[in-house]
């Protein structure tokens, strides 16, 4: 079923459009047979990306607040939120109205990422090390997980994270890891995020989240 662009947890108040690498395909004709004279893709590149209408968002959102309790053990790695599956990455075609095709390059362009979080808002030892934080997951036909944020030690406050992954920006030394993990997503990955905690009495909450992977489809 292709993605409808709709947040995968909670529907989309605001839906982004194109939804689809079909919809794209359906401006560029239309731009194309509206111009008085010849519009080259360099031409039209500009005018879409400018437009952001060069690109699919797959997201996954939620305000459900929700916590992860330990009794000792590492939490399960469950998903708070999690993308609808990757798709329209490296080479493929998108049929015409004429039956013909055109062949689209996707890539990542861009990943967002947002939590509100804090732990249970009290510790025992300070000194202890935080053991409440959120890590990301990469589900396929394994699930690989990276640890993102940690939250305030013992902290009743709401602690906002956020990440945000730009494949053109630069990278440094600090984001290394975290962009390895995000740039090897590929077609069939689905990117989650998940509240964790370790130790007993220890606790993940979290009131808020986004995930928001922009695929460039034409380019």
């Amino acid at each position: 079923m292709l993605p409808q662009n709709a947040e995968s947890t909670e529907p989309s108040p605001e839906p982004h459009f194109p939804r689809t690498p079909q919809d794209v395909s359906a401006v560029l004709d239309t731009l194309r047979r509206a111009s008085a004279g010849r519009l080259t893709d360099e031409l039209l590149k500009p005018i879409l990306f400018h437009a952001d209408y060069d690109c699919v968002h797959f997201v996954a959102t939620s305000s459900k607040q929700s916590s992860r309790h330990s009794s000792g053990p590492t939490t399960l790695p469950e998903p708070y939120i999690e993308t609808d599956t990757l798709m329209w990455l490296g080479d493929f075609d998108v049929p015409n109205k004429d039956g013909s095709a055109q062949r689209f390059n996707g890539r990542i362009r861009s990943i967002q990422i947002e939590a509100t979080g804090r732990d249970q808002g009290w510790v025992g030892n300070r000194d202890g090390g935080a053991w409440s934080w959120f890590e990301l997951g990469k589900t396929q036909a394994q699930q690989e997980r990276k640890g993102w944020k940690w939250n305030l030690v013992g902290n009743m406050n709401w602690q906002d994270h956020q990440t945000s992954y730009h494949m053109d920006g630069d990278l440094s030394e600090t984001d290394h890891e975290l962009s390895a993990f995000l740039s090897t997503l590929r077609n069939g990955d689905r990117l989650s995020l998940i509240p964790m905690a370790r130790f007993h009495s220890w606790s993940c909450n979290v009131s808020r989240g986004k995930i928001d992977v922009e695929i460039e489809v034409w380019r």
